[in-house]
């Protein structure tokens, strides 16, 4: 997965510098969403969890409807799910919620196709790759008792996951808002000593709405 993220970063390079004769738009863009993963193990269920992001981007038009549009950010991933702890004789004791939290620094590199672009209201699609660098995690424990936080040892994730990314919106002026989708194509477990996680080779999901504002005009 390194030596991917390595070749994204130097596509991206090798763009900047064929199209450095063409006019750049810089912007500024943040991100609300929702995450889990996906597939779920047999016995236990999984609960999307409330997540966000912000990145900047360069946008670099090709023609007045194709652009190339790299962006470097920041964004969480992570899941939640519910615990019921029963005593012996079936009694229902406490309920334990589970909260992990994954900060990743992605890289996108994708294209932005406007349908209309004369119009004022321009209909866009946008369609590429996301590479994530793991950085950091939590861990949050709520009880009918006392909430508890920690991390988890990073060396069980894998540093590096790769994706697709596709999303719809529009712009207005130098405002969009768009819709966005974003599914893992790699684990970002690494093989744990445990048979059923090996098998299930668990990948994020990260559905969510962009709001992005243009640093300067076009």
């Amino acid at each position: 997965m390194k030596r991917i993220l390595l070749c994204c970063i130097c596509l991206l390079t090798i763009n900047l510098n064929c199209l450095g004769q063409r006019k750049i738009v810089w912007g500024a863009q943040a991100k609300l969403g929702t995450s889990t993963y996906e597939p779920v193990e047999l016995g236990n269920s999984r609960e999307s969890l409330l997540t966000y992001g912000a990145g900047i981007y360069a946008d670099l038009a090709f023609s007045a409807h194709l652009s190339f549009r790299p962006q470097l950010g920041w964004l969480r991933k992570g899941f939640q799910q519910n615990t019921n702890l029963y005593s012996t004789g079936g009694q229902l004791i406490k309920v334990i919620n589970t909260k992990l939290s994954y900060d990743y620094l992605p890289l996108d590199v994708t294209f932005v196709y406007r349908l209309r672009p004369d119009k004022v209201l321009k209909p866009f699609l946008q369609i590429g790759a996301r590479g994530s660098v793991l950085i950091d995690n939590r861990v949050n424990l709520t009880s009918t008792t006392q909430p508890v936080g920690g991390t988890l040892d990073l060396d069980n994730f894998k540093r590096v996951t790769v994706g697709g990314l596709l999303g719809i919106g529009v712009e207005w002026k130098r405002f969009s808002l768009g819709l966005e989708a974003n599914r893992d194509l790699s684990s970002y477990l690494n093989p744990p000593p445990i048979s059923l996680f090996e098998d299930l080779k668990p990948k994020f999901r990260w559905y969510g709405i962009s709001l992005s504002f243009q640093l300067q005009n076009p």
